[in-house]
């Protein structure tokens, strides 16, 4: 609104200075001091609206430095999860490493402990049936003379 009422004035004074210069034509000084008149009254408004955007300066400094913090905090958060990320990439890649070094000695070890295994197992019985078998191995032992 002020810009409109600006560029309003600014025609009229152009139009003014082209009648005086180009056409030679007197101009009334009444719309001199109207155009004046509205200046000076355009110059109290701006002044105003000065005062009011400026007396808004420090709400607005302080939403800009909670944004710039929020902001800040969250590039923070963001290096950090790349750099866990990167972290967590580089310990993945040691264990898969590890696990291909280690890989061939566990199944020669497994190999080896299938063949073993048969050898090193008795058969054993079920549960339900070892108990009967401990109790006449336990009167055995009671009878015998020692």
């Amino acid at each position: 609104m002020l810009q409109t009422e600006i560029q309003g004035l600014k025609d009229q004074v152009q139009e003014l200075h082209r009648d005086l210069t180009k056409h030679h034509s007197l101009i009334k000084t009444e719309i001199m001091s109207e155009i004046l008149q509205k200046s000076l009254q355009m110059d109290v408004q701006i002044a105003a609206h000065y005062s009011a955007v400026e007396m808004m300066r420090s709400v607005f400094e302080e939403v800009w430095e909670e944004t710039y913090q929020r902001v800040a905090n969250e590039q923070e958060i963001y290096e950090a999860q790349l750099h866990d990320l990167l972290q967590l990439r580089q310990e993945n890649s040691c264990l898969t490493t590890i696990t291909k070094q280690i890989a061939p000695y566990v199944r020669s070890i497994a190999k080896v402990k299938e063949r073993l295994e048969p050898r090193l197992q008795e058969p054993r019985e079920p549960k339900e049936e070892q108990t009967p078998m401990l109790l006449k191995i336990f009167d055995d032992s009671e009878g015998a003379p020692r």
